[in-house]
């Protein structure tokens, strides 16, 4: 078992509180605490029978992060609404996008400085601003196709609230939002740290190709999965 905190790998001493039975089966709860880093997991199973080895198992907590964790420079109030979209994406991608629809348009208000109004205005202002990289101005533009938000004006009218998803959307907005906050808070702050951020340098350079490799991936998916459709 791995640690969803510190990532170590370890054999914790698990206590078992036992149980709750229904239609589905035997539910026990466990908990412990990592000896690495002193914090407390949670975990959910069930079996047909007492005797069975458990056919769900269910992280209840801490829950893994889905990605890599975000530069230092990445701050509040973004910060959390990322990490809150990854930490909910495999229960609720309806909830992830939401989040992640709500911390777009708070960083193109507080960075991009366009004017309120509905996301997909905002995302025009950015657009026609050419501020933006081509490839980086392209993946968001295509946040509104891959969110369907001709078919869905909540997303546009009302970006924070819970609405249905696209297949791939939830991951779609977490890769954007990763790219964007590369544009206006990474590598910002690092061009001022220089000369004394060099050992930073060789990461700040790779990790913009990666996320252009992950929104590739993505879009391809999203359209493989349209052309069947």
């Amino acid at each position: 078992m791995k640690c969803p905190y510190c990532s170590n790998n370890l054999q914790p001493d698990l206590h078992t509180h036992r149980h709750v039975q229904d239609k589905v089966g035997v539910w026990d709860i466990h908990s412990g605490v990592c000896p690495s880093c002193n914090r407390t997991m949670i975990l959910l199973t069930t079996t047909k029978t007492e005797t069975e080895v458990p056919h769900i198992e269910i992280q209840a907590w801490g829950k893994e992060l889905p990605r890599s964790e975000l530069p230092r420079e990445v701050i509040e109030p973004y910060l959390s609404d990322f990490y809150e979209a990854c930490f909910v994406l495999v229960d609720s991608p309806r909830a992830s996008a939401a989040l992640s629809r709500h911390c777009l348009q708070a960083l193109l208000r507080d960075k991009a400085n366009v004017k309120p109004g509905d996301l997909s205005n905002e995302i025009d202002q950015v657009l026609t601003s050419k501020a933006l990289p081509s490839e980086l101005a392209s993946s968001l533009a295509a946040t509104r196709d891959v969110g369907n938000f001709a078919a869905s004006s909540v997303k546009n009218s009302h970006p924070g609230l819970i609405a249905a998803v696209e297949p791939g959307e939830a991951e779609y907005l977490l890769d954007v939002l990763e790219a964007l906050f590369d544009f206006y808070l990474v590598r910002p702050a690092r061009l001022k740290e220089k000369p004394h951020a060099r050992e930073d340098d060789a990461v700040a350079r790779d990790a913009p190709s990666q996320i252009r490799a992950r929104l590739m991936k993505r879009i391809v998916t999203y359209l493989s999965a349209a052309s069947r459709d």
